[in-house]
């Protein structure tokens, strides 16, 4: 907030009546000559004297309150507009000003009220609404903070940051085409926003327009280097593209950004540059318990090495886990782990393996379940009508994708209305408005009491024919036990689908069903119908 309001601070200001008086003008000019070369206590010293001579001297309570911000010291800067409003409480610039003050604070609701007043002043006020648009946003207001960036486009309908920030409410508000139109405008009035580059360079990834995404990723990449976000954005473009090699530098820059945090051990990370022949490394899972799934495939090149490997996982994921090839122990994160020489996250080992596209470490299968559970459940399935088959229509309602890669139950009625296959629930968390369906429906069988962990899971998945899920992470154990697994996948698929193909190189048990337009789940559940009569009804 201080760059925003340091830039809003040096915009033209509304008209003073009349001007300072002589004396008052000349050491408020030598302050401003202080604060241009960085003197600041000459500038405030200046600035409080020329107020001394004027009291309505308007720009040195201005400049007097943005230095004192730069010295940082706020509630200073606050008593000197309250001052000044004091003698001029009619000057909507110092309301504004206070505004920006109190959003220093992040005081939303008094820095609402003041640029209110501002407004009530100057109904043109554009800064006054750009500024309440982003704080009403802050505040998830989105509705309001589109209204107020409307406003200030019809003060100024070319303002480029202001069609940013517009951009990124509609966003916020699922208007997706809406978004990518001002992000487009905002670009084409300032070509060298990196922050615009990115937007429209993740809206552009979002509508599948991928060389019009990648254009913008890499030109905001150069702009801001420093720009975690859209190198990070850039890797995940790069690697859903195939392009490998350039892509996992990039999927590293996720360590910079504000929502991954890198663990914090003694022992150095490795890289893949040093030899690790004899060496203990720590592998620890950072992400889903998917990708812990699909990534843990690595152990086996690591083994080759010569290293001695443990893994810190996720607890659902512990048991199956356990005897994994390879592997010296298997811990959950808060257990006291042995000693280890380095340490690497799983997400990271295709980088420090140059993972390429032809090179992905992809065994027909690489986990196993305990023998006697599968056991239990062969026994337990036996009475059903064959086949079996596994069924996951929805993922973590947190997830950030989630709408786009879950389903209603509903939508998958067709699939067990003749009752010729038994459906297996695999589905841990059933939403509201999906247990009616499958309380009414006999074909399909609710199995979530008892999948206590994955290998529950995995047991089960032993003992079916088939397994059919959107893309979670039963997808990733599925492939990762070998067996046939068929994966929905929204129009813009996570990057480890790839595009256009209906296989997988991670995981050569799986096919792939994508939709072929945004939302449209409709065709794809018509193609699942008639690969399921094919497979099971000749």
């Amino acid at each position: 907030m201080l760059a925003i309001l340091k830039s809003l601070f040096s915009r033209p200001e509304s008209k003073a009546k009349t001007a300072p008086s002589a004396a008052s003008q000349a050491v408020y000019d030598r302050g401003k000559a202080s604060q241009q070369q960085g003197d600041l206590e000459g500038a405030i010293s200046d600035f409080r004297r020329a107020i001394e001579l004027d009291p309505e001297n308007r720009l040195a309570y201005r400049d007097l309150c943005l230095a004192l911000v730069q010295q940082g010291d706020p509630v200073q800067a606050r008593r000197v507009i309250l001052r000044g409003l004091s003698v001029a409480p009619l000057f909507p610039d110092f309301h504004y000003y206070l505004g920006n003050l109190y959003s220093l604070d992040n005081d939303y609701e008094k820095a609402i009220a003041s640029y209110q007043k501002a407004l009530a002043l100057k109904p043109d006020f554009a800064e006054v609404r750009f500024n309440l648009g982003i704080l009403r946003r802050k505040s998830g207001e989105f509705e309001r903070a589109e209204a107020g960036y409307r406003d200030a486009l019809t003060i100024h309908p070319d303002d480029a940051e202001v069609l940013n920030k517009l951009g990124e409410t509609l966003d916020n508000l699922g208007k997706y085409p809406e978004a990518a139109d001002c992000y487009r405008k905002s670009v084409a009035l300032d070509p060298d926003n990196a922050v615009a580059n990115y937007n429209l360079g993740a809206a552009a990834f979002r509508e599948a327009a991928f060389e019009e995404a990648l254009a913008c990723l890499r030109k905001s990449v150069a702009l801001n280097p420093a720009l975690y976000k859209a190198k990070f954005s850039l890797g995940n473009l790069l690697l859903l593209l195939g392009q490998f090699e350039e892509a996992w530098d990039a999927y590293e820059s996720r360590w910079q950004r504000d929502d991954f945090v890198a663990r914090s051990f003694s022992r150095p990370r490795w890289s893949g540059a040093t030899g690790i022949s004899g060496k203990t490394l720590l592998l620890h899972a950072e992400q889903g318990l998917g990708d812990t799934l699909q990534f843990v495939r690595y152990v086996d090149k690591l083994s080759a090495l010569g290293a001695r490997v443990i893994l810190e996982v996720q607890e659902p994921l512990k048991t199956i886990l356990q005897s994994y090839p390879g592997t010296s122990g298997v811990f959950v994160k808060g257990e006291e782990l042995p000693d280890f020489d380095f340490h690497c996250p799983l997400m990271s080992l295709p980088h420090a393996f140059r993972t390429d596209l032809s090179g992905i470490p992809a065994p027909a299968r690489y986990l196993v379940a305990p023998a006697e559970r599968v056991a239990h459940w062969s026994q337990r399935l036996g009475g059903q009508p064959t086949p079996h088959i596994g069924l996951v229509w929805s993922g973590n309602p947190a997830h950030g994708d989630d709408h786009n890669r879950s389903l209603p139950l509903s939508s998958l009625a067709s699939l067990w209305q003749d009752g010729k296959r038994s459906f297996l629930c695999l589905q841990k968390e059933i939403r509201e408005q999906d247990r009616g369906v499958l309380d009414a429906s006999p074909w399909l069988i609710k199995l979530s009491p008892e999948l206590m962990d994955f290998a529950e899971t995995a047991a089960v998945i032993e003992n079916l024919d088939l397994i059919i899920t959107v893309d979670t992470s039963v997808a990733h154990l599925a492939g990762a036990l070998g067996k046939p697994v068929w994966i929905l996948l929204p129009f813009v698929p996570d990057w480890r689908w790839l595009l256009d193909r209906s296989d997988s190189p991670w995981y050569p048990s799986a096919r792939l069903f994508r939709q072929r337009q945004p939302g449209n789940w409709e065709s794809v559940i018509r193609n699942l119908d008639l690969a399921l009569a094919a497979e099971f009804d000749a």
